[in-house]
């Protein structure tokens, strides 16, 4: 739908600039919000990694202990 503002009275200029306020700080949030969720996964596969890691070490450990 498309408007032309010169055809707006002052109060429905006034809503249709609050609603794209709106629609913008919504969609900000949302990105944020997305970008949070993707460090937090980030940083909780890395800690996998490194825990996945170091019991492999510990194992290795373990067959060389045992081995000898």
């Amino acid at each position: 739908m498309i408007l032309r503002k010169d055809n707006l009275s002052a109060s429905e200029l006034k809503k249709l600039k609050n609603k794209q306020r709106k629609a913008a700080r919504k969609a900000a949030e949302e990105k944020a919000a997305a970008e949070e969720a993707a460090a937090k996964k980030a940083a909780q596969d890395h800690h996998k990694n490194n825990k996945t890691g170091s019991e492999q070490q510990d194992a290795d450990k373990e067959k060389k202990v045992s081995g000898d």
